[in-house]
């Protein structure tokens, strides 16, 4: 391809795509960074929804962590 771009993990598959991370190497990228997430999160949580950020209503704790595209928003807050 002549570019590649990614988010979050898609970014590891990015750059496994374009040569610079053999398949080996991209997933024990992937794998560790999972382990370090899951760590680091504590008691909280995310979920992807697909509906427009601009559509959801929230309740109380729960916040938009991301906006993906068009419909793809990811929510976060207390599990």
């Amino acid at each position: 391809p002549a570019a590649v771009i990614g988010h979050s993990q898609g970014e590891i598959a990015a750059a496994h795509v374009a040569g610079i991370l053999s398949l080996s190497d991209a997933a024990r990228l992937v794998a560790l960074r999972s382990r370090a997430i899951r760590r680091l999160s504590g008691l909280g949580a995310m979920a992807h929804v697909a509906v427009p950020a601009a559509d959801l209503v929230l309740p109380a704790g729960v916040f938009v962590a991301a906006v993906n595209g068009p419909s793809s928003t990811v929510v976060s807050g207390d599990v």
